[in-house]
Protein backbone atom coordinates (compact mmCIF):
# COMPACT_ATOMS: atom_id res chain seq x y z
CA UNK A 1 0.00 0.00 0.00
CA UNK A 2 2.79 2.39 0.92
CA UNK A 3 4.59 1.54 -2.31
CA UNK A 4 1.51 2.35 -4.40
CA UNK A 5 1.06 5.61 -2.49
CA UNK A 6 4.67 6.63 -3.25
CA UNK A 7 4.17 5.92 -6.93
CA UNK A 8 0.98 7.96 -7.04
CA UNK A 9 2.66 10.87 -5.26
CA UNK A 10 5.56 10.77 -7.72
CA UNK A 11 3.19 10.86 -10.70
CA UNK A 12 1.24 13.71 -9.13
CA UNK A 13 4.47 15.64 -8.56
CA UNK A 14 5.48 15.23 -12.21
CA UNK A 15 2.07 16.41 -13.37
CA UNK A 16 2.32 19.50 -11.15
CA UNK A 17 5.84 20.25 -12.41
CA UNK A 18 4.72 19.98 -16.03
CA UNK A 19 2.29 22.85 -15.47
CA UNK A 20 4.79 25.18 -13.78
CA UNK A 21 6.25 26.87 -16.84
CA UNK A 22 8.58 23.96 -17.69
CA UNK A 23 8.49 20.28 -18.41
CA UNK A 24 9.74 17.06 -16.91
CA UNK A 25 12.87 17.09 -19.07
CA UNK A 26 13.84 20.55 -17.82
CA UNK A 27 13.22 19.48 -14.24
CA UNK A 28 15.28 16.31 -14.66
CA UNK A 29 18.11 18.26 -16.28
CA UNK A 30 18.31 20.62 -13.30
CA UNK A 31 17.77 18.00 -10.60
CA UNK A 32 20.05 15.24 -11.95
CA UNK A 33 23.58 15.86 -13.20
CA UNK A 34 23.48 15.00 -16.91
CA UNK A 35 27.24 15.14 -17.36
CA UNK A 36 28.98 16.80 -20.32
CA UNK A 37 29.44 15.39 -23.81
CA UNK A 38 32.66 15.53 -25.78
CA UNK A 39 32.45 17.29 -29.11
CA UNK A 40 32.61 14.82 -31.98
CA UNK A 41 33.84 15.60 -35.46
CA UNK A 42 32.37 13.03 -37.82
CA UNK A 43 33.86 14.61 -40.96
CA UNK A 44 36.89 12.32 -41.01
CA UNK A 45 34.78 9.27 -40.13
CA UNK A 46 32.33 9.90 -42.97
CA UNK A 47 35.17 10.07 -45.51
CA UNK A 48 36.59 6.73 -44.38
CA UNK A 49 33.32 4.86 -43.76
CA UNK A 50 31.85 2.89 -46.66
CA UNK A 51 28.80 0.64 -46.71
CA UNK A 52 27.45 -1.77 -49.30
CA UNK A 53 24.14 -3.62 -49.47
CA UNK A 54 23.66 -6.46 -51.95
CA UNK A 55 20.20 -7.67 -52.94
CA UNK A 56 18.63 -10.38 -55.06
CA UNK A 57 15.31 -8.81 -55.98
CA UNK A 58 14.01 -7.84 -52.51
CA UNK A 59 16.09 -10.40 -50.61
CA UNK A 60 19.16 -9.13 -48.76
CA UNK A 61 22.21 -11.13 -49.81
CA UNK A 62 24.87 -9.38 -47.74
CA UNK A 63 25.62 -6.17 -45.82
CA UNK A 64 29.14 -4.86 -45.20
CA UNK A 65 30.28 -1.71 -43.40
CA UNK A 66 33.96 -0.82 -43.74
CA UNK A 67 36.25 1.69 -42.04
CA UNK A 68 39.72 2.26 -43.51
CA UNK A 69 42.31 2.78 -40.76
CA UNK A 70 44.39 5.35 -42.61
CA UNK A 71 46.85 7.71 -40.89
CA UNK A 72 44.11 10.32 -40.64
CA UNK A 73 41.69 7.83 -39.08
CA UNK A 74 44.26 6.53 -36.61
CA UNK A 75 45.08 10.10 -35.61
CA UNK A 76 41.42 10.75 -34.86
CA UNK A 77 41.22 7.55 -32.82
CA UNK A 78 44.30 8.67 -30.88
CA UNK A 79 42.63 11.99 -30.04
CA UNK A 80 39.50 10.26 -28.70
CA UNK A 81 41.41 7.53 -26.85
CA UNK A 82 43.88 9.85 -25.11
CA UNK A 83 41.19 12.38 -24.28
CA UNK A 84 39.12 9.71 -22.53
CA UNK A 85 42.13 8.42 -20.57
CA UNK A 86 43.43 11.87 -19.69
CA UNK A 87 46.84 11.27 -21.27
CA UNK A 88 49.24 14.19 -21.47
CA UNK A 89 50.79 15.40 -24.72
CA UNK A 90 53.89 13.21 -24.32
CA UNK A 91 51.81 10.08 -23.78
CA UNK A 92 49.58 11.01 -26.70
CA UNK A 93 52.52 11.41 -29.11
CA UNK A 94 53.96 8.04 -28.05
CA UNK A 95 50.60 6.35 -28.62
CA UNK A 96 50.19 8.08 -32.01
CA UNK A 97 53.62 6.89 -33.17
CA UNK A 98 52.64 3.30 -32.41
CA UNK A 99 49.37 3.70 -34.28
CA UNK A 100 50.97 5.22 -37.38
CA UNK A 101 53.80 2.70 -37.47
CA UNK A 102 51.25 -0.06 -38.10
CA UNK A 103 50.37 1.60 -41.43
CA UNK A 104 53.98 1.21 -42.59
CA UNK A 105 53.39 -2.53 -42.80
CA UNK A 106 49.66 -3.01 -43.37
CA UNK A 107 46.58 -1.51 -45.03
CA UNK A 108 43.97 -2.23 -42.37
CA UNK A 109 40.19 -2.13 -42.20
CA UNK A 110 37.49 -2.79 -39.66
CA UNK A 111 34.62 -4.62 -41.36
CA UNK A 112 31.14 -5.30 -40.01
CA UNK A 113 29.22 -8.23 -41.46
CA UNK A 114 25.92 -9.89 -40.57
CA UNK A 115 26.28 -12.70 -38.06
CA UNK A 116 24.94 -15.22 -40.61
CA UNK A 117 27.67 -14.19 -43.10
CA UNK A 118 30.97 -14.99 -41.34
CA UNK A 119 34.13 -13.82 -43.06
CA UNK A 120 36.43 -16.32 -41.35
CA UNK A 121 34.56 -19.43 -42.47
CA UNK A 122 36.62 -22.17 -44.17
CA UNK A 123 36.07 -22.76 -46.98
CA UNK A 124 34.95 -19.13 -47.30
CA UNK A 125 31.55 -18.20 -48.68
CA UNK A 126 32.55 -14.55 -49.08
CA UNK A 127 36.11 -13.47 -49.80
CA UNK A 128 37.76 -10.06 -49.85
CA UNK A 129 40.57 -8.73 -51.98
CA UNK A 130 42.08 -5.34 -52.62
CA UNK A 131 42.15 -3.96 -56.15
CA UNK A 132 44.76 -1.25 -56.77
CA UNK A 133 45.38 -0.26 -60.36
CA UNK A 134 45.49 -3.44 -62.42
CA UNK A 135 46.64 -5.63 -59.53
CA UNK A 136 44.72 -7.60 -56.91
CA UNK A 137 45.89 -8.43 -53.40
CA UNK A 138 44.54 -11.00 -50.97
CA UNK A 139 44.40 -10.33 -47.20
CA UNK A 140 47.33 -11.32 -45.04
CA UNK A 141 45.02 -11.67 -42.04
CA UNK A 142 41.27 -11.76 -41.36
CA UNK A 143 40.13 -12.21 -37.77
CA UNK A 144 37.21 -11.45 -35.50
CA UNK A 145 38.01 -8.31 -33.52
CA UNK A 146 36.58 -6.73 -30.40
CA UNK A 147 36.22 -3.12 -31.46
CA UNK A 148 37.65 -0.48 -29.14
CA UNK A 149 34.93 1.72 -27.69
CA UNK A 150 36.05 4.68 -29.81
CA UNK A 151 35.61 2.72 -33.03
CA UNK A 152 32.22 1.46 -31.89
CA UNK A 153 31.31 5.12 -31.46
CA UNK A 154 32.55 5.87 -34.99
CA UNK A 155 30.35 3.12 -36.46
CA UNK A 156 27.36 4.34 -34.41
CA UNK A 157 24.14 2.42 -35.00
CA UNK A 158 25.81 0.34 -37.73
CA UNK A 159 27.49 -1.60 -34.94
CA UNK A 160 24.88 -3.79 -33.25
CA UNK A 161 24.19 -7.31 -31.99
CA UNK A 162 23.22 -8.48 -35.47
CA UNK A 163 26.75 -7.96 -36.83
CA UNK A 164 30.22 -9.32 -36.19
CA UNK A 165 33.30 -7.10 -36.39
CA UNK A 166 36.48 -8.15 -38.19
CA UNK A 167 39.95 -6.74 -38.61
CA UNK A 168 41.23 -7.21 -42.15
CA UNK A 169 44.87 -6.58 -43.06
CA UNK A 170 46.70 -6.40 -46.39
CA UNK A 171 50.47 -6.15 -46.79
CA UNK A 172 51.49 -2.56 -47.49
CA UNK A 173 54.43 -3.66 -49.64
CA UNK A 174 54.61 -6.20 -52.43
CA UNK A 175 57.19 -8.97 -52.81
CA UNK A 176 59.68 -6.47 -54.30
CA UNK A 177 59.33 -4.13 -51.32
CA UNK A 178 57.32 -1.48 -53.18
CA UNK A 179 54.46 0.41 -51.57
CA UNK A 180 51.32 -0.92 -53.27
CA UNK A 181 49.54 2.46 -52.91
CA UNK A 182 52.35 4.52 -54.45
CA UNK A 183 51.45 6.11 -57.77
CA UNK A 184 47.72 5.46 -57.37
CA UNK A 185 44.81 7.70 -56.41
CA UNK A 186 42.21 5.12 -55.38
CA UNK A 187 41.69 1.55 -54.23
CA UNK A 188 38.76 -0.87 -54.16
CA UNK A 189 37.93 -3.40 -51.49
CA UNK A 190 36.07 -6.19 -53.24
CA UNK A 191 33.56 -8.59 -51.66
CA UNK A 192 32.97 -11.69 -53.74
CA UNK A 193 31.01 -14.93 -53.48
CA UNK A 194 30.25 -17.68 -55.97
CA UNK A 195 27.24 -15.77 -57.30
CA UNK A 196 27.58 -12.10 -56.29
CA UNK A 197 30.18 -9.39 -55.87
CA UNK A 198 30.38 -5.75 -54.87
CA UNK A 199 32.99 -3.18 -53.89
CA UNK A 200 33.67 0.01 -51.97
CA UNK A 201 36.18 2.62 -53.15
CA UNK A 202 38.39 5.24 -51.52
CA UNK A 203 40.13 8.07 -53.37
CA UNK A 204 43.21 9.70 -51.86
CA UNK A 205 45.88 12.24 -52.73
CA UNK A 206 49.67 11.87 -52.79
CA UNK A 207 49.80 12.37 -49.00
CA UNK A 208 47.37 9.48 -48.48
CA UNK A 209 44.54 11.76 -47.32
CA UNK A 210 41.08 10.61 -48.40
CA UNK A 211 39.45 12.98 -50.88
CA UNK A 212 36.15 13.16 -52.71
CA UNK A 213 35.91 11.12 -55.93
CA UNK A 214 36.61 13.12 -59.07
CA UNK A 215 33.61 14.63 -60.76
CA UNK A 216 33.18 13.32 -64.28
CA UNK A 217 32.07 16.11 -66.56
CA UNK A 218 30.22 14.93 -69.63
CA UNK A 219 31.26 17.00 -72.64
CA UNK A 220 28.56 17.22 -75.27
CA UNK A 221 29.26 18.07 -78.88
CA UNK A 222 28.01 21.52 -79.81
CA UNK A 223 24.88 21.45 -81.92
CA UNK A 224 24.62 23.64 -84.97
CA UNK A 225 21.76 26.01 -84.54
CA UNK A 226 19.43 25.95 -87.51
CA UNK A 227 18.99 29.29 -89.15
CA UNK A 228 15.45 30.53 -88.87
CA UNK A 229 13.69 30.80 -92.20
CA UNK A 230 11.93 33.92 -93.40
CA UNK A 231 8.53 34.23 -94.92
CA UNK A 232 8.50 34.26 -98.72
CA UNK A 233 6.61 36.85 -100.69
CA UNK A 234 3.92 35.96 -103.23
CA UNK A 235 6.29 36.82 -106.07
CA UNK A 236 8.94 34.44 -104.70
CA UNK A 237 6.41 31.63 -104.28
CA UNK A 238 5.14 32.18 -107.85
CA UNK A 239 8.69 32.14 -109.22
CA UNK A 240 9.48 28.92 -107.34
CA UNK A 241 6.31 27.28 -108.68
CA UNK A 242 7.14 28.36 -112.20
CA UNK A 243 10.69 27.01 -111.88
CA UNK A 244 9.35 23.72 -110.61
CA UNK A 245 6.84 23.43 -113.45
CA UNK A 246 9.56 24.10 -116.00
CA UNK A 247 11.75 21.41 -114.45
CA UNK A 248 8.88 18.91 -114.67
CA UNK A 249 8.29 19.72 -118.36
CA UNK A 250 11.97 19.27 -119.15
CA UNK A 251 12.00 15.91 -117.38
CA UNK A 252 8.85 14.75 -119.28
CA UNK A 253 10.37 15.80 -122.64
CA UNK A 254 13.49 13.76 -121.93
CA UNK A 255 11.41 10.72 -121.04
CA UNK A 256 9.36 10.95 -124.29
CA UNK A 257 12.52 11.22 -126.36
CA UNK A 258 13.78 8.00 -124.76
Amino acid sequence: MKKQLCVMMSIASLLVLSGCGGNVVDWAGVTFNQGESYKKDQTVVKKHMKSIRLYDQLNTIAMFDVLWLSDEMRSLYTDYYCRALGKNEEGKLAFLRRQLSANNYFISFYVLSLNEIPLTLLPPVWVMYLEIGDKKYTPSDVKIAELPFEYRSFFGTLCNNHKTSYEVKFDRKDAAGNDVLAGHDHMKLMFSSADYFGSVTWYFNDAGVVVEPPVVVKVEKPHMQHQLGKRRTKEEKKAMKQTGDEALLETAAILFEI
